[in-house]
């Protein structure tokens, strides 16, 4: 078995960035179960006080907030992912516009 110094010396050597890989891994793991533990305490303070509607009315209204937020989000990857592959831009893009109309004589 190989020492803890020596493997995280191999792997600094073989994977420089695995230092910075893993740390940006623990930030994001944290900001993850901050924003999930921050949700959690806000329904559990509200939810006290709220019927049975009004927490369905919530739920749906929160809902309609995460669409929005993921169709925000998905624009922007597809923004950045166009940035750094404009070929990317061109295959979505680029596509035919139909336009449907009416002939009249």
């Amino acid at each position: 078995m190989i020492p803890k110094i020596f493997s995280n010396t191999l792997n600094s050597i073989l994977n420089p960035n695995a230092k910075e890989i893993r740390e940006a891994q623990e930030q994001a793991l944290e900001r993850i179960q901050n924003t999930l533990l921050n949700a959690e305490n806000e329904v559990a303070n509200e939810a006290q006080s709220m019927t049975d509607e009004q927490r369905l009315s919530a739920a749906e209204t929160e809902l309609k907030k995460t669409e929005e937020h993921l169709l925000s989000a998905l624009g922007s990857l597809f923004k950045a992912a166009c940035y750094v592959a404009p070929q990317l831009n061109n295959k979505y893009l680029r596509r035919e516009k139909v336009i449907e109309c009416e002939v009249v004589d």
